[in-house]
This record gives structure tokens, sequence and C-alpha cells, in this order.
């Protein structure tokens, strides 16, 4: 007969145990409250490879529980210490020798890789823009926070269930927004975990988004934008000229940032700048309009060589590309920080408007004019091939002048009946 002490159940990272057993042997027939002073206790023999020299013969893993009133609660709690005793061991990935909760100390996406480390490991997996995986390994890394507070970062990645990722996302108390932000980064490297097989399905997939009202984008008037370039132009003449370039883009900063001297053609009119958006980079040609090529000729005039990037630092040509973070900052610091004077009614103009309103605006713009009768003979959605869109249904997220325009034209619209 197998002696099951002796029998080792595999654990991570090599390691292994014999079969938790329960002192004294025949607890379940004990029948006398004497037998209360016997020694209780639950016990295995824990191997790790790491101290086969200290512990050849495994280390002895015992844990005793406090002695107990009755004979039957005591019965009770010490199959609780062995239901325990088993969580942590084969569960939780407890190492008795050194008092830690393992890690997959190999490194490779596996069944058996912890929860944290698969995580953090998966995040590698993603393809994407670096300024999307920075959001991502943000968000994992606090999301890993939450799993050590509720004792979920060791268990296998292969044993995880949709409450360890809702309990954790409703433990970090994230506004409906980030928490949809959150669940749609785990979506993805659950994705990412499936295909290395680590787990079979993906847990986040019928986690519900949390509902939240969006609040309306604050657009400039006309006015009050001139206002502002006037000040820009006075004050901060390369910001005011990147914002202009900007302006007549329709592009996005972490676009623009990235165009190097070699990508303009001033002849032709055109750029070249890779489009980064989820796992698809491509290179896309994109127009310079005739109100912006002077901004772009000055610009790219500034450049010593062909791989300057345009704006760099400070929004002027050098060697070194800048996140786009940084254009939301100094727009922060420069314009709505800073006192602007209306030059006509001398009072201060308050600017709740985001750097990138600009592009709504414009984008906005572009739809209303295709609506005049002078351009609306296009073919084409002039406003979605500016901002470089895959559907008219993203663009209208810009267009927020849209609406009311329609609104307009249906008032004016005659049905015979």
């Amino acid at each position: 007969m197998t002696n099951k002490r002796k029998t080792k159940k595999q654990l991570r990272n090599g390691c292994s145990r014999t079969e938790v057993f329960i002192s004294p042997k025949n607890y379940k027939t004990l029948k006398n409250k004497s037998d209360l002073t016997k020694d209780w206790f639950v016990e295995c023999r824990f191997y790790d490879p790491l101290f086969k020299d200290k512990y050849p013969e495994g280390f002895q893993f015992r844990r005793r529980p406090e002695k107990q009133s009755t004979l039957a609660d005591q019965k009770r709690k010490i199959q609780d210490y062995k239901t325990l005793m088993e969580k942590y061991l084969d569960l939780q990935n407890f190492n008795p020798i050194t008092k830690e909760f393992m890690e997959d100390r190999s490194g490779i996406l596996s069944p058996n890789m912890d929860f944290k480390s698969a995580l953090l490991e998966g995040v590698k997996k993603i393809t994407a823009s670096e300024a999307h995986i920075r959001q991502v390994d943000y968000a994992v890394r606090r999301f890993v926070k939450g799993l050590d507070k509720l004792s979920y970062s060791y268990i296998n990645i292969s044993d995880v269930k949709i409450h360890h990722i809702k309990n954790t996302l409703e433990n970090l108390d994230l506004p409906p927004y980030y928490f949809n932000k959150f669940r749609a980064y785990l979506t993805g490297i659950f994705k990412e975990l499936i295909e290395y097989g680590c787990i079979g399905f993906n847990p986040v997939r019928d986690i519900s988004k949390k509902k939240f009202e969006s609040k309306p984008r604050t657009i400039f008037t006309d006015n009050k934008l001139k206002i502002v370039f006037e000040y820009l132009h006075e004050n901060y003449p390369d910001f005011f000229r990147y914002g202009k370039i900007f302006f007549y883009s329709g592009a996005r900063s972490a676009e623009l940032l990235r165009v190097q001297r070699k990508h303009v053609d001033l002849q032709q009119q055109e750029y070249l700048v890779q489009i980064q958006k989820g796992k698809q980079f491509k290179w896309v040609t994109k127009a310079i309009s005739n109100q912006a090529l002077p901004y772009w000729k000055e610009i790219v005039g500034l450049c010593k060589d062909d791989e300057d990037y345009l704006f760099s630092s400070k929004q002027i040509p050098g060697s070194t590309p800048i996140q786009a973070a940084s254009i939301s900052q100094r727009w922060y610091r420069l314009v709505k920080k800073k006192p602007i004077i209306n030059p006509v009614t001398k009072e201060k103009i308050v600017i709740s408007e985001d750097f990138y309103s600009l592009k709504h605006l414009f984008l906005d713009k572009l739809e209303e004019s295709q609506q005049n009768d002078k351009v609306q003979e296009i073919g084409f959605n002039v406003a979605q091939i500016a901002a470089d869109h895959t559907t008219s249904r993203t663009t209208a997220i810009y267009t927020t002048g849209k609406k009311k325009r329609e609104m307009e034209i249906l008032k004016k619209v005659i049905v015979n009946i």
C-alpha cells in the first residue's frame, strides 16, 4: 500500500509536499473530553529544491490550532486547519520555508504562473503604441496592488475566475470611466494569455461596463480661439506655430510628434505619418492645407537635417521625439493658467477648453463646410478623411455641431402629401 505521507503533490517552482495529515490519527473516533489534552496538529513535509541541502527530508510544516472547549469543536477546528493549509500551499502557493507566497521563477507564461506575474508578463506581449502600453502598464500595476490586498496575487493564472477580476476592480473604487478603461486593458491582456495557454477563457469578458455620463467637451468660439492664438503668437511663437499646424491637420499630437524632416514633401503639400491604433501600425500620407503651408515651411526651414523631429522639445526641431502629454501640460501652463486679456473688452477670459478641442473645432468646421453649396458635391466625408477615421461614427464624436445643423435642415424640409 502506498504511504500517503510519502506521496508528493507537485507545486510551483519545482516544490512539492506530502499529503497533509491530522494528529491524532484517530481523531474522528475520539469520544472523551480528556482527549482534548492530546497533541492536536496538522502537518506535511514541504520540499523546495533551493533548500534540498538544508532540508533533505523536507521541511516539517506543522500548525496547531487553539484548544477548543468541546471535542466536537476541536474536530471541526482541526479539519478547518487542514483545509486552510492545503489552500495556502496549493492555491496561494505559500512557501513555509521562506514564509512567502511564491512567484513563478521561470518567467515563462504557463498555466502554473501566478496571477500577478502573468499579468505583468502579458503586458509585454501587447503590440500597441508606446503611449498605449504605458497606460496599460500603469493600470495593471494598480490592479496588481488590488490583487495583493485581496490575496489573489499568487493563485495560478489558470485558476482565475470572474469573481477575482470583479472583486479586485470593485475594491480599487475606480470612477466608471476608469473602471471601463481598466476592464478594456485587462480584456486585451487575457486575449494574449489565452493564446499562450495560460487560461481557457477570458474572465473579463462577462464583466459589465459601468454606465456614466460623459461631460460635453467645451469647444472654442471663433473669436475666443482668435484671441488665444494672438496671445500665443505674441508670447510663445513656437507653440503658436505648432498649434496652427495641429489645428489645420486634424491629426493627433501623438502622430505629429513622430514626424521627421524626411517625412515632409512641401512641393506636394504632403507629409507621411505613422498611425498607431490598437495592434495595427500603418504609414499614411496626409495633406498640408494651404492655410497651414506657411507654418510647415517655417518649421521645416529650422531643421538641421532630415532626421530631425519637427516638434521636439518646446516644439522646435530636434533629435529626440517627445510625448503627446507634454503638449497638454504646456497648454495648461501657458494658456489655462495664464491671464489672457480680451483686447477689445480688456477683460480676462477664462480658458476651460483643452488643447485637443482644437481638433474637435477643426473637424466640425470641415463637416460644416461640406454642407455648403460650394463643396457638398464632394463624394467623401472631408472631416473623416482629414482625421483618418475608419468610420464616420468616430468622426461624429468630433463634429459636435453636426446635430444642430441637421436639425436646421430638417426644419426646412417640405414633404408633399
